[in-house]
């Protein structure tokens, strides 16, 4: 039963993996999992991204009290984005595990080989924009164990249609810094050294760490996120917001004092959308763009229903 909902703090260093209250950590690499198990984007056969890997509140382990955290995998958005990139059907196929048997054809033989091996708890997701993501869900000696580098790559021809993704020559973070101004604009540079603490190394193991809070009142923690009443009267669900006398305009929006200090990257309880509500479940994470290194059209807040396995963006 969830019993609240929790902020997440974007540290301004490394997770000390070794201490009782490490949450986690975005950028940098999985732990608990092989090379072979890293997963694939089926749209363009490279590496998926690691955003980052989180431990969850024991009131968030819907999947049972052994799968304690999760680890993340998103498509690189520097170079390509899958909504431009031509889909080859069989490749697909093949990295996700379905199809007929595939014979004579070393490439797709590649990817099929690789599915077999792949995390007996690996979920594909798909967006709007119909990018790929992943969620590998992790046991404690997974989240724990070592960390994963990526799979060594081969030649293929389904792969080879497109240049090696940024981040895996760079590590996401810096390829992340890079591409939302960190070089080129003193704004952007300043805004990022300060989230981080510093400018992301080039390096596929830099890392920052994450560490959630318990919200100090959240009436919404254990409920599905709802879109506003007309009236915003709810029995159940919460508006944060209110149009100070009845006027919807912007000089009359109003917070709830409970929902003041709400921070956008969380864990359950009070939905901040960018527009519109999803239908999620109550075992949902909300998170910017920065928290991992994605793309959600600029200035985005994305929400992932682990229960469920869904996932989607809005700006």
């Amino acid at each position: 039963m969830i019993e609240q909902a929790y902020d997440i703090k974007l540290l301004k260093a490394p997770p000390d993996r070794q201490a009782r209250d490490n949450h986690g950590w975005c950028y940098g690499l999985p732990p608990g999992i092989t090379p072979g198990q890293w997963p694939l984007d089926p749209v363009s056969c490279y590496p998926l991204l690691h955003g980052f890997t989180i431990l969850l509140p024991e009131d968030y382990r819907v999947h049972g009290p052994d799968i304690v955290a999760l680890s993340f995998f998103a498509t690189w958005f520097g170079d390509f984005t899958n909504d431009n990139i031509d889909t080859v059907p069989e490749a697909m196929y093949a990295i996700v595990g379905e199809g007929d048997e595939i014979q004579g054809d070393p490439d797709l033989e590649e990817f099929q080989d690789y599915a077999k091996e792949s995390h007996p708890r690996l979920h594909y997701i798909q967006d709007k924009e119909q990018d790929i993501y992943a969620v590998i869900l992790l046991t404690q000696e997974e989240f724990n164990g070592p960390l994963c580098r990526p799979p060594s790559l081969r030649d293929n021809r389904f792969r080879d249609r497109y240049k090696t993704p940024e981040w895996l020559e760079t590590g996401v973070g810096y390829a992340y810094f890079s591409h939302n101004g960190g070089l080129w604009d003193p704004e952007c540079e300043a805004y990022l050294i300060n989230l981080f603490g510093e400018t992301p190394e080039k390096s596929l193991e830099w890392s920052r760490g994450l560490k959630w809070l318990p919200r100090t009142s959240d009436p919404n923690a254990g409920k599905p996120p709802e879109e506003p009443s007309k009236d915003s009267r709810r029995v159940r669900y919460q508006s944060y917001f209110y149009w100070k006398d009845g006027i919807v305009q912007e000089d009359h929006f109003r917070e709830y004092d409970w929902a003041k200090d709400h921070q956008l990257n969380h864990i359950g309880g009070t939905m901040r959308p960018a527009r519109q509500t999803p239908l999620v479940s109550p075992y949902y994470m909300g998170f910017e763009e920065y928290l991992g290194g994605f793309n959600f059209g600029g200035n985005g807040r994305a929400h992932l229903d682990f229960r469920d396995m869904q996932f989607d963006w809005d700006a």
